[in-house]
């Protein structure tokens, strides 16, 4: 039985989460929840030639929020899977409310450097850029994959139609950012006989190139993008841009082979010999064209994400692990993908033998005092007695889960360098206090206080709950990240520069860290 899919995005056409939609849909029990489209959200010059490609959302709703978006699904439908593709939909809260396995698709990354913050609350996020996938990790998203674009078989052919042009391209020209994309056409456009579109419609797009010869591109912040894969699926020669090495373009396919790479250097002279050499150039199309289909479809793409979420999520394929989360237990907060888990405190209120079946391989355990130690040492894999300033024994944690520090007389000084010592990189830690511990913290009763003192070690709050039939818990649950969001967006414009806009990366994109900030949501 396929697993049970809901989809978080805007209705598109022609985008990545239109034809992500489509995938979902032949690879699993799929709904599609989110925003309908219109003429506003799109800049296609004639919406009504276009409009029929619009993918439909089963279920269309403007709402913001996880569980009201989930409680519209079908009674008794309950998702084995949320996956929210980004698509210019509202930023969802509650993400990390949810009971199943969450991910999360960020194509345009480097154009939306908010994804750094909002990722957090997704236990997965797939980036469609090889190189922005470190940088996300840096920022606490401990499963962040490389996920590459891809073609619709469907969408992406060229029609049987005489040969026209010497090379064609279909895409933007009027932005800023494609600067450099302009110059290089205009080049090509000095000597060559060059078809232009914008806005076409798949049919419309096949018949563009089939009419040329060459199909030409120029990726922007040396990004894969959408245009490599539909344009090798074509058949047609692809000639692009060199630099997009850096997000993985040659481990991917090969130049002579699959596709044409070109530097500016170069460019003039790799497009001559490819027109000069027309046996050479179709070749390579088709080899293109095979490699695409056989191995870079949407439906490729999400195999590969199903199963990436299976071996970290057990469970998925048979109809999920968790129930959703009541808010009232502890361990529902565990993050899925954790394999070693320390419970200092011993507040964790499941067992080894239950953690097991959610993929978590050793349980230790810091016990509060000589007793409880003796009482409940034999339930976890190892146990010590709590040492208060030495460090927590052992490393590499997945996650950390923390049981009334303060009223175990520890300062969060130590609570938050031991923490960063023990854990692995994007780890968690779980913290469950009451409000006297709230007050001890920093004088006031507010998830701020606490918020300030995480800020310093790096941490990032994700959920905030509130249980009242528990004694009035609040557990905060906190990733590490090791460099702050406007590090990270530094580090991404110097990394994927952008010709020709000004990306100076010393402007904050965020100011808020508490609830209601952005960090407590995601689009």
């Amino acid at each position: 039985m396929p697993p049970r899919v809901c989809i978080f995005a805007r209705e598109s056409l022609l985008h990545w989460s239109a034809f992500y939609v489509k995938a979902f849909r032949q690879a699993c029990d799929t709904i599609a929840i989110g925003p309908a489209t219109g003429p506003e959200n799109h800049d296609f010059p004639d919406w009504a030639a276009v409009e029929r490609y619009v993918v439909k959302n089963d279920i269309i709703s403007d709402a913001d929020d996880a569980g009201a978006l989930l409680a519209l699904l079908p009674e008794g439908w309950t998702p084995d899977l949320v996956v929210a593709i980004q698509s210019g939909g509202p930023v969802i809260a509650g993400i990390a409310e949810l009971g199943c396995p969450t991910a999360y698709i960020s194509v345009d990354t480097w154009h939306d450097p908010r994804d750094f913050v909002l990722a957090h609350q997704y236990d997965f996020v797939f980036l469609a850029q090889k190189g922005i996938a470190p940088l996300m990790r840096q920022m606490g998203c401990r499963h962040a994959f490389w996920l590459p674009l891809a073609c619709d078989p469907e969408a992406h052919y060229a029609a049987e139609v005489p040969e026209e042009f010497d090379i064609a391209f279909i895409g933007s020209t009027h932005f800023m950012v494609n600067r450099q994309r302009v110059a290089r056409l205009k080049r090509l456009e000095a000597e060559f006989k060059l078809g232009y579109a914008f806005g076409l419609g798949s049919d419309a797009m096949a018949e563009a190139y089939g009419r040329a010869r060459l199909i030409f591109n120029a990726s922007i912040a040396q990004d894969v993008n959408m245009r490599v894969f539909e344009a090798l699926a074509t058949g047609k020669p692809l000639v692009t841009n060199a630099e997009a090495a850096a997000n993985g373009l040659f481990e991917l396919f090969e130049d002579g082979r699959h596709l044409i790479a070109y530097t500016d250097d170069n460019l003039m002279e790799r497009v001559r010999h490819a027109l000069d050499h027309p046996d050479w150039a179709a070749a390579i199309g088709e080899a293109g064209r095979r490699e695409a289909l056989e191995k870079h479809t949407y439906v490729h793409r999400v195999r590969e994400l199903l199963e990436i979420v299976a071996r970290h999520a057990p469970g998925l394929a048979e109809g999920g692990a968790r129930p959703r989360k009541s808010g009232q237990r502890v361990a529902e907060f565990v993050p899925w993908g954790a394999r070693r888990l320390l419970d200092v405190g011993m507040g964790l209120d499941a067992s080894r033998v239950a953690l097991r079946r959610l993929g978590v391989e050793y349980v230790a355990a810091i016990a509060p005092d000589s007793g409880a130690l003796e009482r409940r040492g034999r339930s976890y894999d190892a146990a010590a007695l709590l040492d208060p300033g030495a460090p927590l024994p052992g490393a590499d944690y997945d996650a950390i889960l923390w049981r009334k520090p303060v009223e175990s007389g520890l300062e969060w000084d130590y609570v938050f360098n031991a923490s960063t010592a023990a854990l692995a990189e994007g780890g968690h830690v779980l913290f469950v206090l009451d409000e006297a511990d709230i007050l001890a913290s920093a004088g006031e009763l507010a998830f701020s206080a606490l918020v300030r003192w995480m800020a310093p070690w790096r941490y990032r709050p994700l959920v905030w709950r509130h249980g009242s039939e528990r004694g009035h818990y609040h557990l905060v649950v906190a990733c590490q990240q090791t460099a702050t969001p406007d590090e990270i967006v530094a580090q991404l414009y110097r990394a994927f520069p952008v010709n020709g806009v000004d990306t100076n990366p010393g402007v904050q994109i965020f100011s808020g860290e508490g609830p209601g900030s952005p960090g407590a949501g995601r689009p």
